[in-house]
């Protein structure tokens, strides 16, 4: 996807792979930041998913996502903030592991979360497709 090019209202994609989200809202005082895999995946959301994809991004409301990362390793994952950016670490574990499992997290994040990172193994990957539910 080309640079700045539009995805969503408020979600663009640049050249790295990064989400650059685009809404204003006044910084609240309390985070409502909260980052989970989820178990049971909504139907909206598995109807959604594009089993061809390795990284995806499904948006549900304003500041609320689904990503899928797809791996035939076990994968830890980990969020953190820097300045404006959210970045989440999905690390791939050894494994014997041959089979295709899709990883899902829902994530909500703070308006000040302007830039979405999505790392695998410490290196920043791109999103291969973003969907709107």
């Amino acid at each position: 996807m080309g640079r700045g090019q539009s995805i969503e209202k408020n979600v663009i994609c640049d050249d790295t792979g990064s989400i650059v989200l685009t809404a204003c809202q006044e910084t609240s005082e309390t985070s409502s930041l909260s980052f989970s895999e989820i178990e049971v995946v909504p139907e909206e959301v598995q109807e959604a998913m594009n089993g061809e994809e390795t990284v995806q991004l499904i948006t549900q409301e304003e500041y609320t996502y689904y990503l899928v990362f797809r791996s035939v390793k076990d994968v830890t994952a980990n969020v953190e903030t820097q300045d404006d950016t959210l970045i989440i670490k999905l690390d791939e574990e050894n494994s014997q592991g041959k089979l295709l499992k899709a990883n899902v997290y829902r994530l909500t994040v703070d308006p000040e979360n302007e830039i979405i990172d999505i790392q695998v193994n410490g290196e920043s990957v791109p999103i291969d497709s973003i969907a709107g539910i």
